[in-house]
């Protein structure tokens, strides 16, 4: 158990608000965008799954070494939810944000950081 005060994680909430829909429709995208991330922000991914849904729309998580990295997309409404969970120093975790945040392009953005 960790001690009360302890800091074990950072974890990034963000829902983000008009993004293009043709980045919020296809599968393949998202799938690129999440391993990208991984890959950009020095995260270690030990699986993931994604789930296409009809008519549109995309959920996928990929799990961590660290934790994890989620989505889940409404094109119809130009709107994706991202949640970032990672143990260890948070400026990984902040990176992963920050790479979603540019390839999404979201015109607004309501985000919240919690340390755990």
């Amino acid at each position: 158990m960790i001690a009360k005060g302890n800091v074990s994680g950072i974890h990034i909430l963000a829902n983000m608000y008009g993004i293009d829909k043709t980045k919020l429709t296809h599968i393949d995208y998202i799938e690129k965008c999440l391993l990208k991330t991984v890959e950009q922000a020095e995260l270690t991914m030990v699986g993931s799954c994604f789930h296409q849904f009809e008519p549109t729309g995309v959920t996928g998580v990929i799990l961590l070494a660290e934790s994890h990295i989620s989505i889940h997309t409404w094109p119809e409404n130009q709107t994706a939810v991202i949640d970032i969970y990672t143990c260890g120093h948070k400026k990984h975790a902040q990176k992963a944000y920050q790479i979603m945040y540019d390839t999404f392009e979201p015109s607004d953005v309501d985000l919240k950081e919690i340390t755990r």
